[in-house]
């Protein structure tokens, strides 16, 4: 899905044909990033030790801490314009 993004996303400038295809894999990527999101809540980390860390608390403060920021911006844009495109 990282490789359709990263193929989609520039193509984006050049008004491509609004296919049924398109518009399904653009939901499915929008469905599939926004579960990640909190999914990510649920994934440990290695600390300094090596050892993996499964604790909520220190996960999700990690995950706070590190990639939620830019995760939450790319999935609220992404909605913002699925939602913006489907209404205009």
């Amino acid at each position: 899905l990282i490789i359709f993004d990263v193929i989609t996303v520039p193509l984006i400038a050049f008004d491509l044909p609004d296919t049924t295809l398109w518009r399904a894999v653009g939901w499915f990527s929008l469905v599939f990033w926004s579960c990640d999101l909190p999914a990510n809540f649920l994934i440990g980390f290695h600390d300094h030790d090596a050892v993996v860390d499964m604790r909520p608390s220190k996960v999700a403060r990690r995950y706070i801490t590190t990639w939620f920021l830019l995760d939450f911006v790319l999935v609220f844009c992404d909605w913002v314009m699925t939602v913006l495109t489907e209404v205009g």
